[in-house]
């Protein structure tokens, strides 16, 4: 789907879909509650990512039971499978069950779609096969054998902060002491904290010291009964950047992308929070400087809000978005020179010099949801109109994203 946008103010308040990384451990959790364990999850969907991880789920036996926005997870008698265990294009559900399928001991061939088979996973599956787990490949597909066990194991800090949830999620399985130890400082950390929070929510203790991640032997998830997962600040934040109200964000989360509010405070912004809702003035925004390495989900629209900020803006420590849905270095640097931005792409970020306002022009969201969105973000920026093709990567994180910029007074055509 190709979708042409007529660029027009955005105003008014919107509800926060749910975060898509809280449901995605969230679900993993209590699907790994004793049997009879259920939960009941307050969440609406997430997108396509989050289907990926439920289907995956379905795959070894898990029941879900949708009513309205109540999702009950029941967990099986016996995990099993010995198919294909198919992640689609979730680079989160891949990398979070690979694990999971080990430490189960599940026999099946895991495959993926879209970029996810080119996307790296060589160092989780070298630890995961040094604990007894069997691969026969290091790509997918790769079909999957043996069972993990507990023990030691080490990362870089440098490698994906999805390898060290897996192996935490993965770790209360075994039934075995975990630790798992990290040399030197773990990127996007945040994200880690989420797990670790989630996980003590269903009832499991993780201990952190010194860059150790500790499970104790004999650790069981306990269902909490009833579980919300909070409101998503990684896509909240392109209508926080639009000066949209957003209501449903907790103020005290571990979400690392709620930093969007902080970096938007560094370049001018004000906020306030009034009956549950956030309130942002984005009106008389400054050029900022940005270390993204905890966030790097959120450069896309704030690289957008510094093309038309006032002065100079620095984006560094955002090598990692090279192994996103799209090279996101690239296609963020080609989205805003196509639509008249002074950027300059360095090997971890951007150099933005700000401008009054862009001309428009055409997108290619390389079927990447942050694309489409920030080209969305940019229109209201912009002069002349703005086409985006492939409008519908939206839908890997947010299937309402075009009705919601329409209801906030966005103005688009689709075009096929």
């Amino acid at each position: 789907m190709n979708t042409v946008i007529t660029p027009s103010k955005l105003e008014g308040t919107i509800n926060a879909i749910p975060s898509k990384s809280h449901a995605h451990r969230a679900l993993i959790c209590a699907a790994l509650c004793q049997s009879g364990d259920e939960t009941v999850i307050d969440i609406t969907s997430c997108g396509e990512d989050i289907d990926a991880t439920m289907s995956v789920l379905k795959a070894i036996g898990v029941n879900f039971t949708q009513n309205g926005g109540l999702l009950t997870v029941e967990p099986p008698e016996k995990y099993t499978c010995g198919g294909v265990i198919n992640c689609r294009e979730s680079g989160s559900t891949l990398r979070f069950m690979l694990p999971v399928l080990a430490a189960l001991g599940i026999s099946g061939t895991v495959t993926g779609s879209g970029r996810l088979p080119d996307r790296p996973i060589g160092e989780l599956l070298n630890e995961l096969s040094s604990h007894g787990a069997v691969f026969s490949s290091p790509k997918l597909p790769t079909d999957i054998g043996g069972t993990l066990s507990g023990g030691e194991f080490r990362f870089d800090g440098g490698v994906s902060s999805q390898y060290i949830t897996g192996l935490l999620l993965a770790s209360v399985i075994t039934g075995e002491e975990c630790k798992i130890h990290i040399d030197g400082a773990l990127q996007s950390k945040p994200y880690v904290d989420l797990t670790v929070k989630v996980m003590r929510d269903f009832g499991v203790d993780v201990y952190e010291d010194d860059g150790t991640y500790t499970v104790k032997k004999g650790s069981k998830y306990k269902s909490p009964g009833n579980y919300s997962v909070e409101g998503d600040y990684s896509n909240a934040a392109f209508w926080l950047c639009a000066g949209v109200g957003m209501r449903g964000l907790c103020e005290d989360s571990f979400q690392g992308d709620s930093k969007i509010i902080d970096i938007l405070k560094s370049a001018g912004a004000e906020f306030r929070r009034e009956n549950g809702v956030i309130y942002p003035d984005v009106s008389n925004l400054h050029g900022f400087e940005m270390n993204a390495e905890n966030t790097p989900d959120i450069v896309p629209p704030l690289a957008v809000v510094a093309a038309t900020a006032n002065g100079k803006t620095v984006i560094y420590g955002a090598e990692r978005l090279r192994i996103k849905e799209s090279d996101r270095l690239a296609t963020v640097y080609e989205m805003l020179k196509n639509l008249g931005a002074d950027v300059t792409m360095t090997s971890d970020g951007f150099v933005i010099n700000g401008k009054e306002g862009l001309s428009g022009g055409t997108v290619n969201s390389h079927n990447d949801h942050r694309i489409a969105m920030s080209a969305a973000l940019a229109s209201i920026k912009c002069r002349d109109k703005v086409i985006v093709n492939g409008a519908d990567a939206v839908n890997k994180s947010y299937r309402d994203f075009w009705e919601d910029f329409k209801k906030l007074g966005g103005v688009t055509n689709e075009i096929r």
